[in-house]
């Protein structure tokens, strides 16, 4: 199993004045500059194109590459590669992302550094951190943990392979089965959400639709009918606030709600 340490990365300021990038190292190694965000202007097509479908390798690797030299300018790349140096056999770096509201929704997932995709490497996840104002006090508990997946797939949306989703997932925790118990939900409405929130489950793992409308995340839900019912992160957070929940995986496409 890989170690991960963290590379702290946070973004502050706005585009009237620019971002600045912050970065803190798993030894306190620490560097900050002015982000190259000029990089980032005129992708906009590209990310409609990315929102709509175009995975072509040039529209990805160019946004992807983007986003990099935006968020590592000179000082921070340093630090970077001087943490990576530093890694030992059998241990890895989770870039830790701290974004300003307006940045949240960015593929921040395509980070490009020639010639790799950085998060599809199990040594170098990236993550968004949310600086929360009330942390949740840590849950006390006895194995096995218990997983809700939640897996939605209205009539009204694009098909995909829920049964494969269901194997993925089960393959992925195959090693941990003493101590992760799989709760499968009937359906994947609020009321099987709700459901699965009563019998105690320490985790969500969503599988299904996501998008943006006016400018606001959804997730989207089935109702009672099977059709979509899309459901924003406000909504959510207030569903899942008072549980036994401690983390939630959203599978789904353009889910930084």
């Amino acid at each position: 199993m890989i170690e991960l340490k963290n590379l702290d990365l946070r973004m502050v300021g706005g585009r009237d004045g620019g971002y600045t990038v912050e970065a803190i190292g798993p030894e306190g190694e620490r560097a900050s500059a002015a982000s190259n965000w000029g990089t980032v202007a005129g992708l906009e097509t590209d990310l409609e194109a990315i929102r709509a479908g175009d995975t072509g390798r040039a529209t990805l690797e160019r946004v992807g590459s983007a986003l990099f030299q935006a968020l590592f300018p000179m000082p921070v790349i340093r630090v970077y590669i001087a943490v990576q140096a530093r890694l030992a056999e059998g241990e890895g770096l989770r870039l830790r992302l701290h974004l300003p509201p307006e940045l949240e929704r960015l593929p921040w997932e395509l980070l490009y550094y020639p010639p790799n995709y950085l998060a599809i490497d199990p040594r170098s996840p990236v993550v968004r951190f949310l600086d929360l104002p009330d942390t949740p006090r840590p849950l006390a508990t006895e194995p096995p943990l218990r997983l809700l997946h939640l897996i939605a797939a209205p009539v009204d949306a694009p098909p995909f392979d829920a049964e494969a989703e269901e194997r993925l997932l089960r393959a992925a925790l195959s090693e941990l089965a003493d101590r992760v118990e799989i709760v499968p939900a009937r359906l994947g409405t609020l009321d099987a959400l709700r459901e699965g929130l009563r019998r105690g489950c320490q985790i969500l793992h969503f599988s299904g639709h996501g998008g943006i409308a006016a400018g606001e995340g959804y997730l989207l839900f089935e109702n009672d009918e099977g059709h979509g019912m899309a459901l924003n992160g406000d909504t959510l957070a207030q569903l899942l606030r008072g549980t036994n929940v401690r983390l939630a995986i959203l599978n789904a496409c353009e889910s930084a709600l």
